[in-house]
């Protein structure tokens, strides 16, 4: 025997479900960690040391790291991509 009782969607339901993506907070939260602009393409520095290489940079490059780091607006997400894509080392 089917069951009869089936699942209605939340503007025809009688008790409101959460949709906790439309809260006030959450927008705010999400809107904080997209991207406000395009990346600078413009290289702002010349270093070219052991530290720094801003240089060997091309525009290919810093577009697809920003489009990576924003793929998506969490920042559990976001922090975890900027530990997986930093080296650390000890200090002498």
């Amino acid at each position: 025997m089917d069951s009869l009782i089936k699942e209605t969607t939340p503007q025809l339901s009688r008790k409101r479900t959460q949709q906790k993506e439309d809260w006030k907070c959450n927008k705010l939260k999400k809107e904080r960690y997209t991207p406000k602009e395009p990346p600078n393409l413009r290289l702002p520095c010349d270093h070219y040391t052991k530290a720094y290489r801003c240089t060997s940079l091309n525009h290919a490059d810093i577009i697809a790291m920003n489009k990576a780091f924003y793929k998506k607006p969490d920042k559990i997400y976001q922090d975890n991509f900027i530990i997986n894509h930093t080296k650390v080392t000890t200090t002498q």
